[in-house]
């Protein structure tokens, strides 16, 4: 039977802005050095993804995040500060942003976004004076697309999150709305769910 893949972090030698904690999958226990010889140490192995992201990104120098149950422990508070999402956004060329897209999966957003991007080529195109017309594929080449990575508190904004956080945790069983974003929307980003919201700007 095929052993099971397990998340480390790769604790790396230093060197001028690189980057000295990487998470990573292996079916066996890596050896210091045995993968890259820029290796110094690996850390693990970590029961979650989620803990060993958190390692590789916070864990330098970080008092609280010292070993992997500080990780694990960390991660399954769920705090806010350390999620991230993934925001995609479309403009017309030389002009604003007329979608934007957060969810939990990049290659979700990715296909959200380029639903909608072609949706707006489609109504250009259909209102379009006769003498203007142009192919949909055209009207799509001259939309701007961008998807990223971004900390959940940045891409929903501190508004939205002392409005609905405390509700989320169960530390209360009313909140107050937010006309940026619904109740529901917020949760289902904020469990991990796949699929993409649409998000006011």
């Amino acid at each position: 039977m095929k052993p099971r893949a397990k998340w480390y972090v790769a604790k790396y030698k230093p060197t001028i802005g690189g980057k000295q904690l990487r998470a990573f999958r292996s079916e066996t226990v890596p050896q210091d050095g045995e993968q890259d010889s820029a290796i110094a140490a690996v850390i693990g192995p970590f029961r979650t993804k989620r803990a060993a992201l958190l390692m590789a990104e916070y864990g330098f120098n970080n008092p609280h995040m010292q070993t992997v149950e500080d990780c694990e422990r960390i991660a399954a508070e769920n705090r806010v500060e350390f999620q991230t999402v993934y925001v995609g956004v479309a403009n017309w060329e030389y002009c604003d942003i007329f979608v934007r897209i957060i969810g939990n999966s990049k290659p979700r957003v990715e296909r959200e976004l380029a639903k909608a991007v072609r949706e707006a080529a489609i109504d250009a195109y259909n209102s379009a004076e006769p003498e203007d017309k142009k192919r949909v594929r055209d009207y799509i080449a001259e939309i701007e697309t961008y998807v990223g990575e971004c900390q959940f508190e940045h891409a929903i904004g501190e508004d939205v999150i002392n409005a609905y956080e405390r509700s989320f945790q169960g530390q209360t069983e009313t909140h107050f709305s937010n006309p940026a974003m619904d109740y529901f929307d917020y949760e289902s980003l904020r469990r991990g769910d796949v699929e993409p919201i649409y998000s006011q700007f």
